[in-house]
């Protein structure tokens, strides 16, 4: 057998033992962080879609599943699991990956829609618009419940 592409100067197994071992292979409790807040959040997401099935309801599962979690966490009171911090960041980061079919499937449907254009676009208009307000007023209103609650730690 023939090693000499061993002593390549591209290969660099310094490299490779320090990049295996400087925690994409070692660092095992990121992952499993990642991995537990995902799982936890395919089983509420379970649970919503349990409750659309046998409810009949017209809302979306994970809907429903994310309105329980958020609950869950409200009632137990404490700081967010870092399972579920890690596992959310990295589903936000990539979070326009799941965005693009969507927007694909709409530059082919735009024909067989094209006469309800106006509802469309009017639709989006005041979604966003909603979607600004109702964001500010809530930042508002998270804002002054912080103030009071650190006026009264005071």
């Amino acid at each position: 057998m023939d090693f000499s592409w061993l002593k390549h100067p591209w290969v660099d197994f310094g490299q490779l033992h320090s990049f295996c071992y400087s925690g994409c292979i070692t660092n095992n409790s990121k992952k499993l962080s990642m991995l537990k807040g995902i799982l936890a959040l395919l089983i509420f997401q379970g649970i919503g879609e349990s409750i659309v099935y046998l409810g009949g309801l017209p809302i979306p599962g994970p809907v429903i599943g994310m309105v329980l979690l958020f609950l869950t966490l409200q009632v137990r009171g404490k700081k967010t699991p870092e399972f579920l911090e890690v596992s959310s960041s990295i589903i936000i980061d990539y979070l326009y990956l799941l965005l693009i079919p969507t927007c694909v499937g709409c530059f082919f449907l735009v024909q067989n829609h094209f006469s309800q254009w106006i509802y469309i676009v009017a639709s989006i208009f005041i979604s966003t618009l909603a979607t600004i307000a109702l964001g500010g007023l809530l930042m508002k209103y998270t804002l002054t419940r912080y103030e009071l609650k650190s006026r009264i730690k005071k």
